[in-house]
């Protein structure tokens, strides 16, 4: 399912934040990322999900080159980042706009995650506080039936509440649909309490 040889990422060729990492890693799962802040974690979700060209090595993602971002690829991949901003529209309008390009997703699962995670509806996506922000980008994503989910720092600066609540919902969907997910951290507790 994901394949590095060698990989070396980062964002200059001579200084790669990441080198030679060899990793394969399977569907059925939920695998945590832990490192330190500053440590390459978004660096590597970012090459997985095709943001950014590895600088050397072999990476192949469901059989395909991330970086070449074909639309079979994007359909089965979902990447919740940290710093997160949603446009200014309904969550009615979001939906109606980006559900078309995920053919897998089903409201139905979408308005269970979110019920499941007590958001707060009837608030314009950009008003939402930051712990909406996440919790409606996760249900979308989970909703949307990927094959893989990378998930970078989901329950950062949240509440203890909203965070078991997205932690829930995580392992509820990953169970159901058999995706991978890989979900980075600095916090090993948190690693602990998700990762299979």
């Amino acid at each position: 399912m994901i394949k590095l040889n060698n990989l070396q990422a980062g964002y200059r060729v001579k200084n790669p934040v990441l080198k030679d990492v060899n990793l394969t890693l399977q569907e059925d799962r939920i695998y945590g990322l832990l490192g330190s802040n500053g440590s390459g974690k978004t660096t590597l979700l970012n090459t997985l999900a095709g943001a950014l060209e590895p600088l050397g090595g072999k990476i192949e993602v469901l059989g395909y080159t991330p970086m070449e971002r074909k639309a079979k690829f994007l359909e089965q991949i979902a990447y919740i980042q940290d710093e997160l901003e949603l446009p200014s529209m309904s969550a009615e309008q979001f939906v109606e706009s980006y559900a078309a390009f995920r053919p897998k997703f089903s409201i139905e699962d979408m308005n269970r995650y979110l019920k499941m995670m007590n958001f707060t509806f009837g608030i314009r996506l950009d008003k939402l506080s930051l712990g909406n922000r996440k919790k409606f980008a996760i249900a979308f994503a989970l909703a949307s039936h990927p094959r893989i989910v990378l998930m970078d720092e989901p329950t950062n600066g949240l509440d203890i509440e909203s965070a078991a609540q997205i932690k829930d919902v995580i392992r509820a969907s990953c169970t159901e649909s058999g995706a991978a997910a890989i979900v980075s951290s600095h916090l090993a507790s948190e690693i602990e309490r998700l990762a299979s």
